[in-house]
This record gives structure tokens, C-alpha cells and sequence, in this order.
């Protein structure tokens, strides 16, 4: 994704196919990128230590030649970096990390000491980041712009206040109702190559001593027992295999017969999953789940942040770009939200229960001619709707 009001040279979390040494990606995570076509050639690439050796065995695995040595600067955790993007312009960039096992990024930049940006990707670690006094300096007076991923967050009227499971405990829920209710069977769960570090960690915590790692899992995956990918032909009573890929439902069915193996993929796309549908029979399972923002870790950075706009993040992955109304209301802060209900009591409370920062919606441009391939999607700053609501 691209910020056109810097002149589409800052990219985040994607290659454009079209060189320009001018271009500065930042790769603020690894999600989808085995789905990703790179270039022939990169520019230069900004991220941690972390992702940066697993972006490396990547691109040896898949026997790309286009990344060379001098691609990268590295990105200190909770330490400031400049970028220059032009003469006379630079950028002033604070890299949060995650702790969490995925090392996701969130990235604020300033220009001329005022926060203009904060970009969070698929960051969910939130806490940790408001630990540094930095970072609780650099948010204290608010954000011109935040770009958020709204994928998982609800429209309007699909909203309800109460507090729900958290996506990955849902999954892991149904992962434990499945094994339970197959004892004595074999499992095989399929995942993507990345993005999923943090969803194994768990597994192998639920599951202890039987989750074990197969194909290109067990290169980006360090903590959890590896085995040969033929053992997953094996007859091994309660073993969980995980592996990348999905799997066909002809293909799980031929491992069942052939092998006693119960299939399991896990999926973004909610269109594909099915409900469970519990029997000895079944041999195939579709879980959904994809380790991106849910509402909560949305609201929460809104309320430190309070942003004066918020962006959806767009890419081919992603293309809700409107903020909901109920995550914009949280731009007030909590002491806000938890007078509201007295408020609306009082006749002359309506003022009061303005933002207390202007939210300013910025609609997107997306060319999907084939300059829209080389170039990418961008949000364009031109104009932007103002939230009257």
C-alpha cells in the first residue's frame, strides 16, 4: 500500500513490480506473501532483524534471485529511524514491535516533529507498545493519520456491544472439538506459510507434546517438534500435524482411507468455511481464522491514538476502506464512551457528545487497469468526507 502525499515512494507490505531505486518498501509483516508476485528486482527494504531473515529463507526456498545484500536496513525495535525521501525531505520513522511470536511492526512517522502517521498493519500488541515512553510521548497529542486493517471489524449494523471470543480462541475451541471427538485419529491441519506463528505457538501450548511441524512450517518455526513430512503417511495415534497449503476434499478423503487421517484447513475466506459438522465419517474440516486485527485491538488504538482520520488499509487482500461508525466513536476516549449513556438524558448534552478530534473519512482510488498492477492501490488524500454523524 502506498501514501500518495508522499509521492507514492513510502510502500508498506507490498512489491511493485516496476523498479524505482527511489521506492523504500517498509514490510511491516509476512502474511500472504507466498501469494505475492515479486519483482525481478527489489528496492530497498525496511524491517526488522526478525522478518528480514525469514523474508531471506523465503527467497532461498523459492529460488528468487532478485534479493541481494544491500536490500535491507534493519529497523531497531522501539527506536527511531530518519528516512530521506527527497532533498530536503525527511521522515522520522518509531518501528513498535510485537512480542508476540509473529514480531509484527507498527510504524508512526513524523515530519517536522509532528506525528503524521501511524500505520498498524496486523500489529495486535498494543500493551506492549504503550509500555515505551516513546511511543506514549509520540501518541499523547493525537495523529494526523492512522491506517488500520478493517477487515475483521463489522459493519454497523452488524455490531453488538458484547464482548465476543477472540477469533484465534474460537478456533482453537473448535481444533479441541474435532480432536476430542476423533480420539485415537490423526490430525493434519494446513495453514499459510506465514502469519500463523503466533495460532502454532497456542496449538503446541493446548496440544502439548503432540503438535509437531512438516514441510516449510518447520524452517520459519522454531519452538515446536518437527517431523518428516512422511511420518504425516503414518498411522501415529494423536499426533496434530501442521503443514502448509491447503488441502482438496478429495485429497483428505484419500488420506483418510488410506491413512486414518482427519483433515483440517484453516482459512481466511469465511465464503468457504462450513460449519462443524460432527461425525465419524467426516474426514474434512474448513476452519476460519487469519491472524488480523479483530474490533477490540482496533478500538483500543483508536482510543490511545484518537487519529484525525482513519484509513482502511487497501491492498488485494483487503479492500474495506471505510472506518465504521462504532470504531469512530471511540476517537473520544473511554471517559467519553462511559458518560454517553447519562448524556443522551440531558437535553443540552449535545454538544458534548461531539468527537473530541474531527474524524475526516478518506475516500480510495483503485486502478484496476494494468498501470494499477505496477503501480498499486492508494488512498487518496485529495479529498476526503467529514463525518457529520
Amino acid at each position: 500500500m502506498k501514501l500518495k502525499d508522499l509521492n507514492d515512494l513510502i510502500i508498506f507490505d507490498a512489491f511493485p513490480l516496476t523498479y524505482d531505486p527511489k521506492q523504500k518498501i517498509i514490510l511491516t509483516h509476512l502474511l500472504h506473501l507466498e501469494e505475492q508476485t515479486l519483482p525481478q528486482k527489489l528496492c530497498t527494504i525496511y524491517t526488522t532483524r526478525n522478518l528480514a531473515e525469514k523474508f531471506k529463507k523465503y527467497c532461498e526456498i523459492t529460488n528468487y534471485k532478485g534479493l541481494f545484500t544491500d536490500n535491507f536496513c534493519y529497523l531497531e525495535p522501539y527506536n527511531f529511524t530518519d528516512i530521506i525521501i527527497e532533498k530536503r525531505h525527511t521522515l522520522q520513522m518509531f518501528t513498535c514491535e510485537s512480542q508476540d511470536a509473529d514480531h509484527n511492526l507498527m510504524i508512526l512517522i513524523r515530519e517536522n516533529g509532528k506525528l503524521n502517521y501511524i500505520y498498524a498493519g496486523n500489529f495486535l500488541d498494543t500493551r506492549t507498545a504503550l509500555l515505551n515512553d516513546d511511543f506514549a510521548k509520540w501518541i499523547s497529542q493525537g495523529v494526523e493519520k492512522l491506517y488500520v486493517n478493517l477487515k475483521h471489524v463489522p459493519d454497523d449494523q452488524l455490531y453488538t456491544s458484547v464482548q465476543k471470543l477472540p477469533l484465534l480462541a474460537q478456533c482453537l475451541k473448535e481444533i479441541d472439538t474435532i480432536v476430542e471427538y476423533h480420539e485415537g485419529r490423526t490430525f493434519a491441519i494446513y495453514l499459510n506459510l506465514f502469519g500463523y506463528e503466533n495460532f502454532i505457538y497456542k496449538l503446541s501450548n493446548r496440544f502439548p507434546k503432540r503438535v509437531a511441524l512438516l514441510s516449510n512450517l518447520s524452517i520459519f518455526n522454531d519452538y515446536s517438534e518437527k517431523r518428516d513430512d512422511k511420518l504425516l503417511e503414518k498411522l501415529d495415534v494423536g499426533r496434530i500435524f501442521v503443514t502448509d497449503g491447503v488441502i482438496s476434499e478429495e485429497k483428505a478423503k484419500e488420506n483418510f482411507e488410506k491413512h486414518g487421517n482427519i483433515s483440517i484447513n484453516v482459512i481466511a475466506d469465511t465464503a468457504s468455511c462450513l460449519p462443524i459438522g460432527l461425525n465419524k465419517g467426516n474426514h474434512f474440516y474448513r476452519l476460519c481464522y487469519s491472524p488480523e486485527p479483530e474490533t477490540y485491538d482496533l478500538q483500543l488504538l483508536v482510543c490511545l491514538c484518537k487519529p484525525k482520520r482513519i484509513y482502511g488499509i487497501i491492498d488485494r487482500f483487503n479492500m474495506k476502506s471505510k472506518p465504521p461508525k462504532h470504531l469512530i466513536e471511540y476517537c473520544k476516549g473511554i471517559p467519553q464512551l462511559a458518560r454517553k449513556p447519562q448524556q443522551q438524558q440531558q437535553p443540552d448534552a449535545k454538544l458534548e457528545n461531539k468527537p473530541a478530534l474531527p474524524v475526516i473519512l478518506g475516500p480510495i482510488s483503485y486502478n484496476q487497469n494494468q498501470q494499477g498492477a505496477h503501480r498499486g492501490p492508494f488512498l487518496d488524500d485529495c479529498e476526503s468526507d467529514e463525518d457529520n454523524s
